[in-house]
């Protein structure tokens, strides 16, 4: 896991692509939630491409609206 976070961090932006995991603080919350898929064993990792400019680019983690997120009380 630390390896794709490391190369997810090291990806840089570029004119036509933003890549919100170079933010430790972003890339730290999709490390809190691979963590915690990883808690419950699930067994199910989804993996979403481009990330919403309102939602995962915000947060981090995929196929999350920034908006509700502010809302809830979370770490």
């Amino acid at each position: 896991m630390e390896d794709l976070l490391r190369l997810l961090g090291d990806r840089k932006n570029s004119e036509g692509v933003f890549n919100p995991y170079v933010d430790d603080r972003i890339l730290n919350n999709l490390r809190i939630f691979f963590e915690a898929i990883r808690e419950k064993n699930s067994g199910i990792l989804f993996v979403g491409e481009a990330p919403g400019y309102l939602g995962a680019r915000i947060t981090g983690i995929p196929f999350t609206s920034g908006e509700v997120i502010s809302s809830l009380s979370h770490p």
